[in-house]
C-alpha cells in the first residue's frame, strides 16, 4: 500500500497536508477476497438458520402427533374401563396441535389458552359434521 501526500489549500494563508491511499492490485485483491468471504459466510449462516428453523418445526409437529396418538390411546383405555364417549383421533390430534404450541410458548396467558380452546371446539364441531356426511 502506498500513501501519497496530498496538498490541499483551505485558505490562502494556511496549508493542510493530507494523505490519500492509492489502490494497488494487491490491495484490491485483498479487499475483494475479504468481501467475497464475508458475503459467502453470511449466506451460509442464513441458509443454516432457515434450514434448522423449518427442521425444528417439522420435528415439533411430528412429536405433537406422536404424543397425541399415545395420549389418545391412554384415554381410550381409561374410557373403555369407565365408559363414556371418546373424541375421535383426528379431532384429538387437531386439538393437541393447537394447544401444545401455546403451552410451550414463553408468553402463555389465559386469554391465549381460552382462544385456542374455542378454536379447537369449532374445529371439532366441523370435523364431526364432516364425518357424519
Amino acid at each position: 500500500m502506498y500513501a501519497a501526500p496530498l496538498l490541499a489549500v483551505v485558505r490562502p494563508d494556511y496549508l493542510v497536508f493530507d494523505t490519500i491511499i492509492i489502490m494497488t492490485p494487491e490491495l484490491t485483491t485483498l479487499i475483494a477476497g475479504l468481501g467475497g468471504s464475508l458475503i459467502g459466510f453470511m449466506a451460509s449462516i442464513i441458509t443454516v438458520w432457515i434450514s434448522k428453523h423449518y427442521e425444528f418445526k417439522k420435528l415439533r409437529e411430528t412429536l405433537v402427533i406422536d404424543a397425541s396418538i399415545k395420549n389418545w390411546e391412554g384415554a381410550k383405555e381409561a374410557w373403555s374401563k369407565h365408559g363414556g364417549a371418546l373424541m375421535p383421533l383426528d379431532s384429538f390430534i387437531a386439538h393437541q396441535s393447537r394447544i401444545i404450541p401455546i403451552l410451550l410458548s414463553k408468553s402463555i396467558t389465559q386469554e391465549k389458552v381460552e382462544e385456542a380452546m374455542k378454536e379447537s371446539r369449532k374445529l371439532r364441531q366441523i370435523l364431526e359434521e364432516v364425518s357424519k356426511t
